[in-house]
This record gives C-alpha cells, structure tokens and sequence, in this order.
C-alpha cells in the first residue's frame, strides 16, 4: 500500500478489485453507455457490434462511442452518467470489503455508510471541458463533515501521459475555505462561462508550494482512497486513446448539521436544517 492516510491524506491500494468482477462492471457501464447511443439513429448497430463481436471488448466500445458522441451529443453522454448510479449492477460493484475499508477510515459502522455515485470520469486526448483545477472535495460538498473520495482506473491503467489524477500529500491538514479558492467556470479563459463546463472552486498553485505532488499512475484493480479535504487536480491527457476512471463518494450523514438526504446539500441551497440538532462538535 502506498501512502498513510493519517499523515499523508490518501492511501493506494494495490490489486484491491478483482479482475473477473471488474470486468463485469466494464460491461455493465459499456451497456447502459450503448443503450443510449441506440436511442440515436446516427449510431445504430453499435451496441449490437460490441455484444456480438468478441473482437470488440468494453475499452474498445467505450473509446469509440465517447469519441463520436464528444461533438454531437454532449447531453446524452451527460445523462448516461446519471444513469450509473441508479444501475443495480453497477451498484452492486461496492462490496461490503469496500465499504468495510471506509467504515474504519469514517470511524464509523459499514451500515451507517451511504454511496453517492460512482461516476465515469471520462478523459479525452485535448479535451478540457471535464478537467478540475487543483481543489478540495470539501469545497463542493460544504455541509458534509465525514466523507471518503474513492478513486480507481477501468478500462484501462491510467499513467501520467493519459491523465492519472494528481494529488498533494498532506494537505488535507490544512482547511480550505472559500477565502483559499476562486470560483469560475471552465478549464481556462478560452472556455469560461460555457454551458459545458465545470464549475472550478480553484485553489491557485501557489498556495501549495509546501506540498509534494504525487502522481496516482494505477493498474486497473487498484484503488485509490482519499481525504475529503486533499488538495487534487485532474490533469489533461496527452496520449492517443481516452482514458477512464471511476469516482465516488462513501459517506456518513451521522455528524452533519443538517437533515438532507442530498450529498450535496451547500450552506447556499439544497439544505434542510432545524433548532436543536445535536452531533459531534
């Protein structure tokens, strides 16, 4: 295992997934992914290829439908990612051992954890629109005390050239308000404001020279766990093929200060507070 997660922040682990069952969940996303393009007429035939054709693995399938589907059809790729967390199969992936991990992290009992996610983090050769900046999960979920970030390759092994995550040790130590971050949409100048781009909660660079970077360069089967409040950026990827990685989120609403079903209930909306709500300081 590399990294301590009280020191460091994050923990990786390697060979954590079983390769049998990881692909299992490859084929289940590939399928709802399919489904969708079947809905449109310029890509019929494309899920019957992949299920026939042995010669067309999940990988294959998947990099090409994103790429045809990046131009055209951005909203549909956005509501197949919806999609994933209400698959039974894909749902299914997180184990009780998974979820036994980040019950010890949490200080918690594994039935007290709830799973907000997964999410197929997809990242195309020259394309920014769905990169993060250097930030804190801690910023986008503001009324969540307790929660673990999961992170972990698939379809692929993610390396430096294609785009691996990248976080910086021991800052988790450190609290990062809205004073520490600027708010913007988009990857740089040339995309702001765009309706498909992310919002960035940046943390500027320079407020991280204390920090080592690590590079999370994964085999698939490896898993990556770390803090809520570690500093972590996406990276753009300069190889040739597109390369995906699962996010999600194991949480415990058992010391948040609100009511809300909703990881992300923000003190700016989605909350639902009372008097007299009582949990750990």
């Amino acid at each position: 295992m590399t990294g301590d997660f009280e020191s460091q922040g994050f923990c990786v682990i390697p060979g954590f997934f079983n390769l049998k069952r990881l692909e299992q969940l490859e084929h289940q996303i590939t399928c709802i992914f399919m489904m969708q393009a079947d809905k449109i007429s310029d890509y019929h035939g494309v899920r019957a290829r992949y299920l026939e054709d042995e010669q067309v693995d999940p990988a294959a399938a998947m990099r090409h439908l994103c790429a045809v589907m990046e131009t055209a059809d951005k909203e549909a790729l956005y509501q197949a990612q919806k999609m994933l967390p209400r698959s039974q199969g894909v749902r299914g992936f997180f184990s009780p051992d998974l979820l036994a991990q980040c019950a010890v992290l949490l200080g918690v009992h594994p039935q007290d954890l709830l799973l907000d996610g997964p999410a197929l983090f997809v990242n195309q050769p020259t394309v920014n629109r769905l990169l993060y900046r250097w930030h804190s999960e801690a910023n986008y979920y503001g009324k969540r005390r307790r929660f673990l970030n999961l992170w972990f390759p698939i379809f692929g092994d993610r390396t430096a050239e294609n785009g691996a995550m990248s976080l910086r040790p021991g800052s988790h130590k450190r609290v990062w308000d809205a004073s520490l971050m600027v708010e913007y949409s988009g990857w740089d100048k040339a995309a702001e404001g765009k309706r498909s781009q992310f919002i960035q909660m940046e943390i500027p660079e320079n407020f991280l020279t204390e920090y080592p970077r690590f590079e999370c360069e994964t085999k698939r089967g490896d898993l990556v766990i770390f803090d809520r409040n570690l500093v972590h950026t996406s990276n753009p990827n300069v190889s040739n093929e597109i390369a995906f990685s699962i996010v999600a989120r194991v949480w415990t609403p058992i010391d948040d200060l609100t009511l809300s079903g909703d990881m992300e209930a923000t003190p700016y909306g989605g909350n639902l507070g009372r008097a007299g709500l009582v949990v750990r300081p």
